[in-house]
């Protein structure tokens, strides 16, 4: 074999070692249930009250850190209590911006 054949082999065997990373990367974020509506909702926001605000384009971050939050646990227990909150609970690392988003939607706070 020569020096190109090695390289060639190489970069591809990384080329496809990075692309599964990719893929199991993203079925790994995807197997997490995303809570962010469903605590809205509790909150007595909508998605569509936040997608109509200034706060629109914060969505996507949001969402993200959702998925990546360490509380799951305490989020499904707040999530499944019976009583609605006017405040989202302080584990919670999106409690700032649904703050932000009832005041932009001018619920109570």
């Amino acid at each position: 074999m020569d020096i190109v054949t090695l390289g060639l082999g190489a970069a591809f065997l990384g080329l496809l070692l990075w692309g599964l990373a990719v893929v199991v990367r993203h079925f790994r974020l995807n197997a997490v249930p995303i809570r962010f509506p469903r605590m809205a909702a509790r909150l007595g926001l909508s998605l569509r009250d936040i997608d109509e605000s200034d706060l629109a384009t914060h969505l996507p971050t949001a969402a993200r850190l959702c998925r990546k939050c360490r509380s799951q646990q305490e989020c499904e227990a707040w999530l499944s209590g019976t009583a609605g909150g006017a405040e989202p609970p302080e584990f919670c690392v999106n409690r700032h911006y649904l703050r932000l988003a009832r005041e932009a939607a001018d619920l109570p706070q």
